[in-house]
């Protein structure tokens, strides 16, 4: 076949004759041989041997791979584009991030963000995380700063870890076809496609860089192993403790195997391990200096991820061991917490590569149960569902247990076969070329069809381009974002908002302002360290910021507690656009923005308690809501419409109402609720250093409005049914949502209510 230099037998003999194995003792001056290369030269040649192995003999099914990851980084950041643009990009991930990269690049401040200071950090992201590969995307974000930059590099870096994979299982496996399946398995599992969904975190590059490291490792190639081991330790500090334990596990297995030979002169791959071990835990001491020294509360070390346990009752992530071994009551009782999600999540992991990880090398299956053991003891539904980054820590040795499951099922194959040829071969007459060769190449395809169905199986039911994939985080948004009305209303605030202005904003319009070293948020999930309280950063940031953003559509939670909470007094309305809204410090004057809060909601789409939907008078916006007359005076005919949640202000409410026989005096009574009126926030979790806030929201009724015959509309000849128009108005004084109940006073009463409109009016300038 061209660009294949040698033939393929449909069941190559796996073998490791053609591995390089070096000994200490023959590198060692005095033992009758002379030294070894120089590091230079070492890497000059290991470079060559990795680029006559993967490139100088070009194949199709290598350029098949190439392709694959260029289309999955176009497909994928074109998809979390729109994503981004419609506000549905996770704000702790990608807007701070972003902020971070453009503090760096554009502002002299080293990786500076705002999002964790109430949590006692510097300011410094190397206080939360040590992260040393962003070093090698830094020219890329000068290139062209902004969100969309890292949404590119991160796909770009997830997608690259086909090509080492491919390489990995193309030496393991002896065969260009396998690895392409491989490969392709990569691109297409829910495992990657949905890595990290509408963020960025350095998780992603877990993938590319360890299973570089692992495909050295397998060719035993010395210096370019090291980089590829320092590379992966320096994305982010936890995949260090998975490195150390790989190694401990591999070096136990390795000499169980070979127990009866001595431990040296060291050999092949044991050399490389004890050389990795020894890095990795020199780098795990490195990272806790150097965050301990820069954040005072510990960053990753610290009690600021406790929550993330707190069944568990462990103060901190290294304290998880301790307190499971200590108080194994608490263990069970937080293995127990959303059991069925988390044993779900990992088989669904595991169905994704047809389960051949379990046939695989058991050091990468057994490094997978010890993330998976921290995934189980954990109360996060992050470290157990698809669309976070956590999974970055999984599918490294998930794949490399793939490729080690294949070459497991390959050497089944060889030995079956060998076995039943030599069985037939006595036989009379002998099976002809033909049948054997078809007999071999029906059971070498059987694997790639299961892993095939596996693949295409998984990514049905939990592709992240569907609007509800399985065993996805509930706190993200999938499928594919489209254009709406409210995207245009917020992006025309925006645009009032000057580039170097600081802003505090909610939290799904924090990418959005993020370029910036001055932009601010503040969710009620985020820790405080000592004294600190929400209200008190809240107001500290409206004090620190030219403008401030709310959005009650998207992040309703948020604007409520900025507005009840926060003294805007030195601000006014500079922009109103469907549910959001924008103030300027010292503004006076009308709006320059106003496109107002305008909703129409269906009579049919409300919660019905005493009513049908139906079709008769339906209009583009929906069903009708019907109510017959039931002689039953006081009942409740609907609620609704619920969670709706508004900007304080003045508001029409209209109804379109169709009535039967009304008689004389009140005939409805439409009871408005205003909700929150009263926010009451209270300390929920804490501990030694920081704590959380919970918020409790009460409702407050507002004076029913009755509707009688001074609203209806006589009809005209012959017609039985009366039109009723009525508009209410009301203002909001603090901000909340409204719900709106239709309750009858007249029991011989029958209607039709066609619409409900909202209207919110302009502020007086």
């Amino acid at each position: 076949m061209r660009g294949d230099a040698e033939p393929e037998p449909a069941f190559p003999e796996i073998s490791r004759s053609n591995v390089r194995r070096r000994t200490l003792a023959d590198a060692a001056p005095g033992a009758g041989a002379a030294p070894g290369p120089p590091p230079s030269v070492r890497l000059r040649r290991e470079l060559r041997e990795f680029w006559q192995e993967l490139a100088h003999r070009p194949s199709w099914q290598f350029a098949l791979v190439l392709v694959g990851v260029v289309v999955s980084t176009v497909v994928l950041s074109y998809v979390q584009y729109l994503g981004y643009q419609a506000f549905q990009s996770v704000p702790d991930d990608l807007g701070t991030y972003n902020q971070a990269f453009y503090t760096t690049v554009h502002s002299g401040k080293f990786f500076y963000y705002t999002t964790n200071l109430p949590g006692g950090s510097t300011g410094n992201l190397f206080g939360t995380h040590f992260v040393p590969f962003f070093f090698v995307l830094v020219p890329f974000y000068a290139l062209a700063s902004g969100p969309l930059t890292l949404v590119v590099l991160k796909n770009l870096g997830l997608a690259a870890g086909a090509i080492p994979l491919y390489a990995l299982a193309k030496f393991r496996l002896q065969s260009r076809t396998w690895a392409v399946a491989c490969a392709g398995a990569y691109l297409l599992t829910p495992l990657i496609t949905s890595l990290d969904w509408n963020g960025f975190d350095p998780e992603v590059f877990l993938p590319v860089t360890v299973l570089t490291a692992m495909y050295f490792l397998a060719r035993q190639q010395t210096v370019l192993f090291v980089g590829a081991w320092l590379a992966a330790l320096s994305v982010i500090e936890a995949i260090a403790p998975l490195l150390i334990a790989f190694a401990i596990f591999a070096l136990l297995i390795d000499w169980w195997v070979h127990r009866a030979e001595p431990v040296l002169p060291l050999r092949g791959e044991r050399r490389l391990l004890i050389l990795g071990l020894v890095v990795a835990v020199l780098w795990l001491g490195l990272t806790f200096v150097v965050i301990s020294h820069i954040s005072p509360t510990g960053g990753t070390y610290g009690p600021g991820y406790a929550g993330r346990y707190s069944d568990l009752g462990a103060r901190s992530i290294p304290d998880v061991i301790p307190q499971a071994i200590l108080h194994p009551d608490r263990a069970w009782t937080a293995l127990h917490f959303q059991g069925g999600t988390k044993v779900g999540y990992f088989v669904l992991a595991l169905a994704c590569l047809g389960f051949f990880p379990l046939l695989g090398e058991i050091r990468s299956l057994l490094t997978a149960g010890v993330w998976a053991f921290f995934a189980f003891l954990s109360n996060s539904p992050g470290f157990y569902s698809l669309g976070t980054q956590y999974p970055g820590y999984l599918v490294p040795f998930l794949f490399v247990g793939l490729v080690g499951g294949l070459a497991t099922v390959r050497r089944w194959s060889q030995h079956y076969l060998a076995a039943r040829e030599a069985r037939e071969a006595a036989s009379d007459p002998p099976l002809s070329a033909r049948s054997v060769r078809l007999r071999r190449r029906g059971l070498a395809s059987a694997p790639l069809g299961v892993l095939v169905v596996a693949v295409l199986a998984t990514v049905a039911v939990a592709s992240p381009l569907l609007p509800q994939p399985a065993a996805a985080t509930p706190y993200n948004s999938f499928g594919i974002a489209a254009p709406s009305s409210h995207q245009t209303a917020v992006e025309s605030l925006l645009r009032l908002i000057p580039p170097t202005a600081a802003v505090f904003t909610t939290i799904h319009l924090f990418p959005q302002v993020s370029s910036r070293p001055n932009a601010y948020v503040l969710s009620d999930g985020i820790a405080f360290s000592g004294h600190s309280t929400y209200w008190g950063w809240m107001q500290q940031y409206i004090n620190s910021s030219d403008f401030v953003l709310v959005d009650y559509v998207i992040d309703p939670d948020d604007s409520v507690f900025i507005q009840y909470f926060g003294n805007l007094s030195q601000f006014g309305v500079v922009g109103g656009a469907d549910g959001a809204v924008l103030y300027e410090r010292g503004w006076h004057g009308a709006p320059m923005v106003w496109a107002p809060t305008l909703s129409t909601f269906a009579g049919g789409d409300l919660t019905l308690t005493n009513a049908v939907r139906s079709g008769r008078w339906a209009t583009s916006y929906g069903a009708t809501l019907y109510h017959a007359a039931d002689h039953r005076p006081g009942v409740v005919i609907w609620n609704g419409p619920r969670q709706s949640a508004l900007p304080p202000g003045t508001y029409h409410l209209s109804f379109w109402f169709r009535l039967l026989a009304p008689t004389g005096g009140n005939l409805l009574r439409l009871q408005l609720t205003e909700m929150p009126l009263k926010v009451t926030p209270f300390v929920f979790e804490a501990n030694s250093v920081n704590h959380r806030y919970h918020f409790d929201v009460s409702t407050n009724a507002l004076p029913p409005i009755n509707l009688d015959r001074t609203n209806v509309t006589a009809p005209g000849p012959g017609a039985r049914w009366f039109d009723a128009n009525v508009t209410v108005t009301f203002n909001y004084t603090k901000p909340g949502s409204f719900n709106e109940a239709g309750i009858e006073i007249a029991g011989d009463v029958s209607l039709y209510l066609i619409t409900m409109t909202l209207a919110q009016l302009p502020p007086s300038g």
